[in-house]
């Protein structure tokens, strides 16, 4: 499972989606604007599990806001602090070749 967790008006993924084609990479998404929720707030880290039912520890999440890696830390989840998109790759290669089998 592959989801993105983001920051928009409901309307805005949909318009999103027509004009960035990487967004066709992501199972599905949550989007703060359906739910009323922001990160670092922990229930949007909780609705996450609970949509994709997700397993603490085999869950990475990568963002580039420290309090909301803080924040998904806390909630039992991997996640990276990716200042600079250029990491993204070596970072996510760490993070996977950790993963619990």
């Amino acid at each position: 499972m592959v989801a993105l967790m983001g920051e928009q008006l409901p309307a805005i993924p949909t318009s999103l989606e027509r004009n960035h084609a990487f967004l066709q990479w992501f199972d599905d998404g949550i989007f703060s604007g359906d739910l009323k929720l922001v990160k670092p707030d922990p229930a949007i880290y909780t609705a996450a599990t609970q949509r994709f039912n997700l397993q603490g520890q085999s869950t990475i999440f990568i963002d580039d806001n420290l309090p909301n890696v803080q924040a998904a830390q806390a909630h039992g989840w991997r996640a990276v602090h990716l200042p600079s998109p250029e990491l993204l790759k070596s970072k996510l290669s760490e993070e996977i070749g950790r993963l619990p089998i």
